[in-house]
């Protein structure tokens, strides 16, 4: 089971450590994604999510080097790494959207909304109008 602190935020606020159980590739994205965010972003309970998310980064990884080491395809037929690395791209999609730490997931899009409104001080019509008027 994973430490419940490794190290601390500037606040004060513990982080996550990754399970002993984690390769050391797969550690070192554990930590690269506690310490990437808030320390208020994660929980204990979010561990196992994150432990999988770490695991498909590490294969998913492992299967690129094997895609670039021995090719996407081999003796005429399709490497299996090719349906490794897809099976742990959909992993890490699926992942990342329940951690929030995908781009889209990170989307306030009440705050985007109420940014892209016309503000009551701003220049009326378009920033190339006055080139056509021209």
């Amino acid at each position: 089971m994973a430490a419940i602190t490794k190290g601390k935020h500037i606040t004060g606020a513990p982080r996550l450590a990754p399970p002993d159980t984690l390769s050391p590739t797969a550690k070192r994205v554990f930590e690269h994604i506690v310490t990437s965010v808030d320390p208020s972003h994660f929980s204990p309970v979010d561990i196992p999510l994150l432990e999988g998310y770490a695991q498909s980064a590490a294969l998913a990884t492992q299967a690129a080097q094997m895609l670039d080491k021995d090719g996407a395809v081999v003796d005429g037929k399709a490497s299996p790494w090719v349906n490794v690395s897809a099976t742990a791209q959909k992993q890490l999609v699926a992942l990342s959207a329940r951690l929030r730490i995908c781009p889209q997931s990170r989307f306030d899009r009440l705050g985007a909304g109420s940014n892209s409104r016309p503000q009551p001080d701003a220049p009326k019509g378009q920033p190339w109008d006055d080139l056509i008027a021209r």
